[in-house]
């Protein structure tokens, strides 16, 4: 991961230093006010675990001690800070090791297959491409009734590629939208999804949009994520761009007194920390949005 400082006149300026220099997936880190305008901390190659792993595996005096000179806290602007050794994790190249790995990932599809509750028997169809199809469905997350339904409306053309395209377009046109709805009327709405989706670009495009709208007295931002580094910084970003207030909530107790605080907005948008349909997580944080007494629509 790459790691660089960049000063500014304005948070704008900054941001485009930024994807100037790291590009469009650069991670914002931090961002302070200082003397003569902002600094913002950012990163390219950003791997959120193995980010995390290295800092709880520092020992406590390293993790406290401080730079010997002052001059190596404060790196100039654009200059890159020096990189911490991190702990490689690397898979050994052993061809038993190789082998083994192998052999659990065939026996871990087939506990899928098995486990699903949808049997190629179920299905009327034992064609390796429907069986390919399946499999592919189910990798991302689909449940085996959804996948059988995407299966039984799919041309069986014999080309697993354009059985693939065609069940990804079915899945599309099922999905509902809601149109212009949301910028006309409003409400409290919470973007719930797995990482990496652009939840929280989504939250900050549909804020200016409204903003356009309706004025950026309206709208308010609220983040529950807890779990990604840097992600309510990058959210405060948008929020100082936009010119709107922005909430942080970690229980539903913080987010009853956030909503309250804004009962007076139009638009309030959730952000919310990324999580599969799978992670045992996502329970607790759709009950923390159910939770208060106001109705929280979830997209």
């Amino acid at each position: 991961m790459k790691i660089k400082r960049f000063f500014a006149k304005d948070i704008r300026q900054a941001l485009r230093q930024v994807r100037e220099t790291l590009g469009p997936d650069a991670v914002i880190l931090s961002n302070r006010q200082v003397d003569g305008g902002v600094e913002l901390v950012a990163a390219m190659d950003y791997q959120e675990a193995a980010f995390a792993s290295v800092g709880r595996a520092e020992p406590p005096q390293e993790r406290a001690s401080a730079p010997a000179r002052p001059e190596e806290a404060a790196p100039e602007a654009g200059e890159a800070v020096p990189e911490r050794p991190r702990a490689r994790v690397e898979w050994s190249q052993d061809p038993v090791l190789v082998e083994m790995r192998r052999e659990m990932q065939s026996l871990r599809r087939m506990m899928e297959n098995q486990l699903s509750g949808l049997s190629w028997r179920d299905l009327g169809d034992s064609r390796p491409t429907t069986q390919e199809l399946y499999r592919r469905l189910m990798a991302i997350g689909l449940s085996p009734d959804i996948c059988k339904g995407l299966i039984g409306r799919v041309e069986q053309t014999g080309e697993p590629e354009q059985a693939w395209r065609q069940a990804l377009g079915l899945l599309a046109a099922d999905l509902p939208t809601t149109g212009e709805k949301l910028l006309e009327e409003g409400g409290i709405v919470a973007l719930i999804g797995p990482t990496g989706v652009g939840k929280t670009t989504t939250v900050a495009k549909l804020a200016a949009r409204f903003a356009l709208r309706h004025g950026n007295r309206h709208v308010a931002l609220i983040s529950t994520d807890n779990y990604r580094i840097g992600a309510r910084e990058q959210l405060n970003i948008y929020a100082r761009i936009l010119d709107v207030p922005i909430r942080s909530a970690s229980t539903p107790e913080e987010l009853e007194v956030a909503l309250n605080a804004l009962s007076e907005k139009w638009l309030v948008l959730i952000d919310t920390a990324g999580m599969s349909p799978r992670d045992l997580r996502l329970s607790e944080q759709l009950s923390m949005l159910r939770a208060g007494s106001r109705r929280v629509r979830s997209r």
